[in-house]
């Protein structure tokens, strides 16, 4: 998305890998540095999206999505939009 790879994983799926109970956004930017405070500012102001710092001092961004009892068309699509805007927001950040 705007030119950033990032990958989604399944979780919770039955056994022929459908119905699955929730996905995450995950993306990361290797050799991109920022504080831990300025990780924990972008945390606390932002609603959805999670940053953090793995052990490299990488920055890691996911966003988590509940898909209990299943979603709607339109309801994945916003998912998206809102994926889009916390990708750019973290994208404005760095």
């Amino acid at each position: 998305m705007n030119g950033k790879e990032y990958s989604i994983y399944f979780y919770g799926c039955d056994s022929s890998k459908k119905n699955c109970t929730s996905i995450q956004f995950a993306t990361y930017w290797s050799g991109k540095r920022l504080t831990a405070e300025s990780v924990n500012q972008w945390n606390a102001d932002k609603r959805f999206g999670k940053l953090f710092l793995d052990s490299d001092g990488d920055l890691n961004l996911q966003m988590d999505v509940n898909m209990d009892y299943g979603v709607t068309y339109k309801n994945m699509e916003d998912t998206f939009d809102i994926w889009k805007t916390v990708l750019e927001d973290v994208i404005d950040t760095i």
